[in-house]
């Protein structure tokens, strides 16, 4: 599609959250909140 030159694997990205732990996920969260 269009958006395979920004996200080629989007399935990856969202496993890859998955399998981020609890804390993990929410100092991605912070991260991105200050973003």
């Amino acid at each position: 599609g269009q958006n395979s030159k920004l996200s080629p694997k989007p399935e990856a990205h969202v496993a890859r959250r998955l399998v981020l732990s609890p804390g993990e996920t929410l100092f991605v969260n912070l991260a991105r909140s200050r973003q």
